[in-house]
């Protein structure tokens, strides 16, 4: 990227919230009702992400459940459901390890991926690690 821009030469300035007129208005605008349209969007991009996941259908219905009956996987879906603490200090210790990747973390379907990995449950680690081996 830094060798793409060399040629150039690039003036930055500082331009206040309130003076962007069309990026202010769009970040107070909300639907007002529920969208249907854009809920079947959203459903069938889930549905093919979870298609695109390297694991047969019988395998992430076990991941499903093992991830619902783990606990470390509980607590950490809660966090990425409700937001991660300013600090570290304020993490629950059993999912502190999952700080730094914390922005990567999403929800799909009751699974807990990073970026587009699955996050294994503790319960399951062995297993899978097995057959990735095999």
């Amino acid at each position: 990227m830094l060798l793409r821009t060399q040629p150039y030469d690039f003036t930055v300035l500082f331009c206040p919230g309130k003076d962007i007129l069309v990026a202010d208005a769009l970040s107070r605008l909300y639907l007002l009702e529920e969208d249907t349209a854009m809920q079947n969007e959203i459903e069938s991009c889930i549905h093919s992400v979870m298609l695109l996941l390297p694991i047969s259908n019988g395998r992430l219905e076990n991941l499903k459940q093992e991830t619902i009956a783990d606990a470390q996987m509980i607590v950490l879906a809660k966090t990425i459901q409700r937001g991660w603490p300013e600090a570290r200090r304020n993490l629950s210790p059993n999912i502190s390890s999952f700080w730094n990747v914390r922005h990567d973390l999403t929800i799909i379907d009751k699974i807990i991926l990073k970026g587009d990995l699955l996050v294994i449950p503790e319960n399951s680690r062995k297993e899978i690690l097995n057959c990735i081996h095999a």
